[in-house]
C-alpha cells in the first residue's frame, strides 16, 4: 500500500506554507499602498480632474497587468504538470514533490487529472487576457464618448452608495465599481 501514496515531503511543505504568506503580505502592502494613492486621487480630482483621470487610467492598467502575470504563470505550470502526467501516465508524475501525503493516480485518472488541469488552465488564461484587455477597452469607450474627463470633475471619486465601499475590501474592485457606476450614471436619460 505504501508503494501507492507519494509521501509529503515536509521541507517543501515549509517553504510552499512560506510562500504564500509572502503573497498575503505582499498583497495587503499593495492594496494599502493602492488606497493610499487613490486617496491622493480623490484630492488632485478637485484641483486637476483630467490629470487625475489619466493617473487612475493609468493605474487600473498596472494593476491588471501585472496582477495577471502570477496567475498567468499558474496556468502556464499546470500545462506543464498536465503534460508531465500525460507522458508518465501517472499523478503525481514522477520526482513530483508533494505538500501532503498523495494516492498516486494512474491510468485512466491521471487523464482525467490531466485534461482537467488543462481545461482549467485554459479557463484562467480566458479570464486574465480579458482583465488585461479591460481597462483598454474601458478607456476607448470612454474616450470615445469625450465622457472621461467630463465625468471625473464631479463624482468619479464620489461612492454612489456607502454600502458599495463598506462591502469592497479590494482597492482596485471598488475603483473598476466606481468607474462603472460613473459610466452608468452618465447614460441615465
Amino acid at each position: 500500500m505504501n508503494q501507492d501514496i507519494v509521501r509529503a515531503d515536509r521541507e517543501y511543505r515549509k517553504r510552499f506554507i512560506i510562500f504564500l504568506v509572502l503573497i498575503v503580505i505582499v498583497f495587503a502592502v499593495t492594496i494599502l499602498s493602492i488606497k493610499s494613492y487613490l486617496d491622493q486621487m480623490a484630492q488632485l480630482t478637485r484641483e486637476n480632474p483630467n490629470l487625475a483621470a489619466e493617473k487612475v487610467m493609468f493605474l487600473l492598467k498596472w494593476w491588471m497587468g501585472l496582477g495577471s502575470l502570477p496567475i498567468l504563470g499558474l496556468a502556464v505550470y499546470q500545462i506543464l504538470l498536465a503534460r508531465r502526467v500525460l507522458k508518465s501516465r501517472q499523478f503525481p508524475p514522477p520526482g513530483m514533490k508533494v505538500v501532503r501525503n498523495t494516492k498516486i493516480k494512474t491510468g485512466g485518472k491521471a487523464k482525467k487529472v490531466a485534461l482537467s488541469l488543462i481545461v482549467l488552465s485554459s479557463i484562467i488564461v480566458v479570464i486574465t487576457l480579458f482583465l488585461v484587455y479591460w481597462p483598454y477597452a474601458l478607456e476607448k469607450k470612454l474616450l470615445k464618448k469625450g465622457s472621461l474627463k467630463r465625468q471625473t470633475s464631479t463624482h468619479f471619486f464620489q461612492p454612489l452608495d456607502p454600502r458599495i465601499v463598506e462591502t469592497t475590501s479590494d482597492a482596485a474592485s471598488g475603483l473598476a465599481i466606481r468607474f462603472t457606476a460613473c459610466c452608468i450614471l452618465e447614460n441615465r436619460p
